[in-house]
């Protein structure tokens, strides 16, 4: 088993790990009522991020809401087919975890 199926494994709990505790309370900690926004890719690290905030947000009492940010219809078809299994994979763990979900959809700029 990896290390990473260890981490996710633990993450699935409700209880914060001390290392994710000590983290959050060393550099921030939300106040109760407050809202955060998390961007979320649907990779491992904005994954454990937003499991990691699901479990203090239990705990702290804020808003919390999981943000995706399509970047539109640019590149290739398989570049568009990713992006769409991406926003869905985010839309579908956020469901699991009673989170908020919010699709942005971005152009890139053409000028700079």
């Amino acid at each position: 088993m990896s290390l990473v199926s260890v981490y996710m494994a633990k993450v699935s709990s409700t209880k914060l790990l001390p290392i994710e505790f000590a983290v959050f309370r060393s550099k921030c900690l939300p106040a109760k009522g407050s809202h955060i926004d998390v961007g979320v890719s649907g990779g491992l690290d904005s994954m454990a991020l937003l499991r990691i905030l699901v479990r203090l947000r239990a705990r702290l009492g804020f808003q919390l809401r999981a943000v995706y940010v399509h970047h539109g219809e640019t590149g290739d078809a398989k570049t568009l087919r990713y992006r769409e299994r991406a926003r869905a994979f985010v839309e579908k763990k956020a469901k699991e975890l009673e989170v908020p979900f919010l699709c942005v959809n971005a152009q890139p700029s053409m000028s700079n």
